[in-house]
């Protein structure tokens, strides 16, 4: 008999549901869950197999100009010595992830995870958009600017 505890992704959405999060599905091993949050709207993909559950949300793509990307690096280096569990990482862009052992998670964990990932995709994201639009290289300038003008 297939229960929910021997298939991984409908596990994951009896947990979901449990935590009282609302998802949707994406794939057949993928759901998906949408906040609002203060500057924008968040899409958190969230996955779970045997062993493993994994949820991560795209934060931004990465800039091209290389001292805007190079800027971007270490401010998420930073970033992730800050941050428990969930670490930014690039692939095509920039995102913001964890994984959690499958073993360890009920109701409870799963909903504190997804909103240990959204919590730290709201506090990061406007400092990393500064960087990624070159606002924080203009206000740096400015700052000096006004720093030479006082001298």
């Amino acid at each position: 008999m297939d229960t929910p505890q021997s298939d991984p992704a409908r596990r994951l959405r009896s947990l979901l549901k449990a935590a009282d999060i609302a998802s949707f599905r994406i794939t057949n091993d993928l759901r998906g869950m949408s906040y609002t949050g203060r500057t924008r709207e968040w899409l958190i993909a969230a996955r779970l197999n045997d062993h493993w559950f994994n949820a991560y949300t795209r934060i931004c793509s990465l800039p091209e100009e290389p001292t805007l990307r190079a800027r971007l690096m270490e401010a998420v280096m930073d970033m992730n010595r800050q941050m428990p569990l969930a670490k930014f990482i690039t692939s095509s862009g920039l995102v913001l992830e964890l994984d959690y052992r499958a073993d360890h998670l009920d109701a409870e964990v799963i909903g504190n995870l997804i909103g240990l990932l959204h919590a730290n995709a709201e506090t990061h994201y406007p400092k990393i958009f500064r960087i990624v639009s070159g606002d924080d290289t203009l206000e740096k300038l400015e700052q000096q600017l006004l720093h030479t003008e006082a001298a």
